[in-house]
């Protein structure tokens, strides 16, 4: 280099020291500041809209409201697919946009699907209610309290506590939304019995009007004086439920009160209800979500004050407890991780003192702080939280930094020892190992490329891993020709007095072992070379075997369960089945504490957690565990409960996954234009995938039946008797969820008075045979005068895919098998099935192998500039072709010691391990290149091929088998994490694996193009 940092740096000391000591108090100051987050925040580009159509049945609204507002929504720009279920009464559509969209485009993109919607909701049908749109189904309530109260508290009560609390949370300026889940409808039901009526001769259109007319607000007039004027007032409205039943009725000159034929009761809705439980026990749960971008623990700290406030303000019997604590699980994850990073400094540290000598290691070891510091610094500037995955970054980044210290620092011992002065060796030691070290840097950042540019929520995920290792990567290099040549100024002694490292007698040793192990592979290189080959075959053929896995689970101690009843089934009927299940769960020895909601999923507590559709027929709960190993024992208790104790329920188990989460292991997607043929090959594949062994507990989602009473009409005798088919439904109502017909107003809260008909018979079908239909003359008839009842089956949920008909079909996978792995095998299979499908009809991937695929895609699209910017690098570098193909070569051979490592831990092959190859190819190349520039060097001396190949291998063998020392046991401390011990295995594996293949191979293909027959 013609400027040289290290000769600058050795005349400017004091500046040196003093942006060093600046440096460091900087990064201790940024990394003290730095965000604190479980998981980098990714965005999930998807909205639902929701729309209800009360007494429609599924395929009326599939056709009338669906179908309608899918058509306008294709018009959205940057859309990917649309996902609709249409149920009974509602209408749920997904919209998800492309990967490709930027995360500043969304909200503008949002806005235009909300127009979109507003456009049509003038031509949706008359009776359906106005769409609403979630368009933050993001949304993370990352923290979540349940409120619980002993008997003599009404639901009421508990929910004027809940507001208060919601109050207080809503004052915290880091709070973005407080959400109260399970808080009942307060109403007062006026239940009359059909024959008890017909007895008393009091109409149904008698008591509302008697209600109707009792309860208002009418203007009494002002009574006008000659100095005010002073309003009069009736006060005739309810106050409560007591002073409706005592409400008389005059009826042919009787006068009976409300009480004596009707049954009035203040509670809750019986139909349509969400509810809450912790531990069983009835509960208001309260959801808090953050503002983005501020930190989880600091937001942790401050909200437990104002609960621990409001707990001691509640009224005695009522308690709060923690369901979810975010920022507990945070604290937790990131002080894993730096014990995994304190660790891996102490691993290096050891290593560097070892192996170069305790004054040249403390050089090294003290480099690391500087490097570190400066990185914290320019994270804390860009904006750069510690989670998980720039955790992983900065602890993949250290087995890597350093290497360049070490390089230097062991080149200006060799100098030292060639007899040149401190300053001099410092000087030439950099001068040069710079640009093989800035090469291989670069080569090294540019492998992980692809992480930066590719799209979707997999990239964002990651793409701070990039940032982290290039900045770690490009700060070490400064580093190492800017303060490591001043610390050894200062530490290294004249190499004469020098002691000799405690491996010293063992590295002799080691280079003469490997001298001669060299010149057996040069002197058979071809042999050698075709060795290598067909082992790089077996292990690459080995690799695509291995098992697969894109987002392991997490350490989260939460399972989560979730309960489905047949279609059709009611709120009541799951709210008693959970509550059985609860009872059995609860005596559990793994079991911490759980909550569960009926009739509706939990809201996204992780980021990584998808909520589940609102519906009547299931339940979720989540459950935490005592610990990860009692989280697999307690799967298994529920897992057996479910089977042996509730054959009724469709039961499946969640873990929280660090990345797209998917409901299930195995899931294909069958569709096409006609509900009913999709549902025949769906019943055909359905047999297909019960022959495996591999799987359990198959099901199938959407295309769904329950049965249903159809009432059909005499329409003529209707007209004749003045009754039309919409006054009819109405009265029929009354027999079912009834009608609100007035309220009662207390303080700011309405009370709904819901009047039905409720007979005693039990018998349902006849209970509505004889109910009462009032004519318009007040006479009475009963309803199968008028109509038929009819038994029948209708939809129960209609799936659609871009407006196509579809069924999924799901299934679990048996323990130590990959979901992944299990679908592609059973994709593979049925390709003569897929392909006799009738035109139109497809089997399509669906769930966690679809995403796994695009997510792949994402990331290979950017390749070919990885592939362009290290070629160029190397280029830059080598100045010829066959040397830059020499060392490519050498890249693959990591590969051998991966599926090595793989298949001896069991570990599966997903997302980390494949950024671990992208950092595994960097530093082999980056080790080719140092070692191929060093043979340059001793050919321009004058040395023979031979010689020079033999002379630079032994003098690089050293410093390359240190780094890549340093850089393995750096692994270590990850090697057992959830998320990065795969990767951390497979570098680890690689590196040592391809460290030694290296060092043998490359001599051996830069001797068969360079060097003639036994010409040394």
């Amino acid at each position: 280099m013609r400027f040289n940092l290290a000769q600058w740096s050795l005349s400017h000391k004091a500046l040196i020291y003093f942006f060093s000591a600046l440096l460091m108090v900087s990064g201790v100051f940024s990394y003290l500041s730095l965000g604190r987050m479980e998981d980098p925040d990714y965005t999930i580009r998807q909205m639902v809209i929701y729309t209800q159509w009360q007494g429609a049945t599924a395929k009326q609204v599939e056709e009338q409201v669906t179908d309608v507002l899918e058509k306008r929504l294709q018009d959205l720009e940057k859309l990917d697919h649309i996902e609709s279920y249409s149920m009974p009464g509602q209408s749920i559509i997904y919209v998800n946009l492309k990967d490709s969209v930027n995360k500043q485009d969304i909200r503008r993109l949002w806005t235009d699907a909300r127009n979109l919607v507003i456009s049509e909701t003038p031509n949706l049908p008359s009776g359906a209610a106005t769409p609403q749109v979630n368009d933050h189904f993001d949304d993370v309530y990352g923290m979540i309290y349940a409120l619980t109260a002993d008997d003599g508290y009404t639901m009421r009560d508990m929910k004027n506590e809940a507001e208060k609390i919601k109050a207080a949370v809503l004052n915290l300026k880091q709070t973005k939304k407080v959400m109260l889940i399970g808080d009942r409808t307060q109403c007062i039901y006026a239940d009359a019995d059909p024959y008890v009526m017909m007895k008393s001769d009091v109409s149904v259109s008698d008591i509302k009007k008697l209600i109707q007319s009792e309860n208002t607000v009418t203007d009494s007039g002002i009574i006008s004086g000659q100095k005010d004027m002073i309003p009069l007032r009736l006060n005739n409205n309810f106050k409560s439920e007591k002073e409706l039943s005592l409400l008389p009725i005059n009826k042919n000159g009787r006068v009976i009160r409300l009480s004596d034929i009707l049954n009035i009761r203040n509670t809750y809705v019986e139909t349509g209800e969400k509810s809450f439980f912790y531990n069983g026990e009835p509960a208001i749960g309260i959801a808090v979500s953050m503002v983005s971008g501020e930190n989880i623990i600091d937001f942790g700290d401050e909200l437990n004050k104002v609960v621990k406030e409001c707990s001691a303000s509640l009224p005695a019997g009522m308690e709060l407890h923690k369901v979810a604590d975010q920022a507990k699980n945070v604290d937790s994850a990131i002080f894993s991780f730096v014990r995994c990073l304190v660790e891996a400094l102490i691993i290096i540290f050891g290593v560097s003192i070892f192996s170069l000598g305790t004054h040249a290691g403390l050089v090294v070891a003290m480099c690391i702080p500087l490097v570190l510091a400066i990185t914290f610094s320019i994270m804390y500037y860009m904006g750069i939280d510690l989670q998980s995955v720039s955790l992983g970054g900065l602890i993949i980044g250290l087995g890597l930094l350093v290497d360049d210290a070490m390089i230097v620092i062991e080149m200006i011992i060799v100098k030292l020892q060639e007899g040149l002065g401190k300053v001099e060796a410092a000087v030439v030691a950099f001068s040069e190992t710079a640009i093989p070290m800035l090469t291989g840097t670069l080569i090294t950042c540019a492998g992980f490329i692809p992480v930066a540019l590719a799209e979707g929520s997999a990239s964002e995920f990651c793409c701070t891993l990039f940032y982290v290792i290039s900045i770690a990567l490009i700060v070490s290099w400064f580093v190492a020709g800017l303060a490591t040549p001043l610390f050894a100024y200062h530490l290294i002694s004249d190499v004469s007095k020098r002691k000799e490292s405690r491996l010293s007698g063992f590295i002799k040793r080691f280079r003469a072992e490997y001298r001669k192990l060299l010149i057996f592979c040069i002197e058979n290189r071809i042999s050698v070379l075709i060795s290598v080959s067909v082992l790089f075959v077996l292990c690459a053929f080995g690799f695509t075997q291995l098992r697969t896995e894109f987002f392991p689970a997490s350490s989260h101690p939460e399972l989560v369960l979730r309960m489905e009843l047949p279609a059709g089934a009611s709120y009541q009927n799951s709210e008693e089945v959970a509550a059985r299940f609860a009872k059995e769960i609860s005596n559990s020895e793994n079991l911490e504490y759980y909550s569960y909601t009926v009739g509706e999923g939990n809201p996204r507590f992780v980021l990584t957690f998808s909520p589940a559709n609102a519906k009547p027929n299931m339940a979720e709960f989540i459950m935490v565990a005592k610990g990860i190993e009692e989280r697999a024992s307690l799967e298994k208790e529920v897992k057996a409960l479910i089977r042996d104790r509730f054959p009724e329920v469709i039961g499946h188990t969640l873990l929280i996954v660090t990345g797209s989460p998917t409901e299930y292991a195995v899931t294909f997607r069958v569709q096409g234009p006609d509900l009913n043929k999709v549902r025949t090959i769906t019943s055909d594949l359905e047999k297909i995938m019960y022959s495996y062994d591999s799987l359990l507990n198959i099901r199938k989602k959407g295309g769904e039946e329950m049965i249903s009473l159809d009432t059909k009409t005499q329409n003529l005798k209707l007209k004749q008797l003045g009754l039309t088919s919409g006054s009819l439904a109405q009265q029929i109502k009354l027999l079912t969820s009834g009608e609100i017909i007035s309220s009662i107003q207390d303080r700011d809260v309405t009370i709904p008075i819901i009047f039905r008909l409720k007979a005693v018979n039990a018998d349902i079908y006849q209970t509505i045979s004889d109910m009462p239909i009032e004519l318009p003359d007040g006479k009475k008839l009963s309803l199968s005068s008028v109509a038929n009842l009819e038994a029948g089956v209708e939809e129960a949920n209609i799936l659609r895919r871009d407006r196509l008909p579809a069924v999924k079909i799901c299934a679990e996978v048996r323990d130590g098998l990959s979901g992944d792995d299990v679908t592609a095998q059973i994709y593979s299979d049925i390709k003569e099935f897929r392909k006799s499908l009738p035109r139109g009809y497809s089997i399509e991937l669906d769930g966690g192998l679809e995403d796994s695929q695009k997510n792949t895609a994402s990331f290979l699209a950017p390749a070919p500039v990885m592939a362009i910017s290290i070629l160029v690098i190397l280029m830059l570098e080598l100045q010829s072709i066959k040397k830059v193909m020499i060392t490519l070569l050498t890249a693959p051979l990591g590969i051998i010691g991966v599926t090595i490592g793989l298949g001896i831990t069991g570990r599966p092959v997903g997302f980390v391990v494949i950024l671990g190859l992208l950092a595994l190819f960097g530093i082999i190349i980056r080790n080719s290149v140092i070692l191929m520039d060093q043979i340059e060097k001793h050919i321009k001396e004058g040395m023979s091929i031979y010689d020079s190949l033999i002379s630079a291998s032994i003098s690089r063998l050293r410093p390359i088998m240190l780094t890549a020392m340093a850089a393995i046991l750096a692994m270590i401390p990850l090697a057992t994490n959830a998320l990065w011990g795969p990767m951390a295995t497979a570098m680890a594996f690689g590196l040592l694996f391809a460290t030694v293949l290296t060092l043998l191979v490359l001599p051996a293909m830069y001797a068969q193009v360079y060097l003639k027959e036994n010409n040394r």
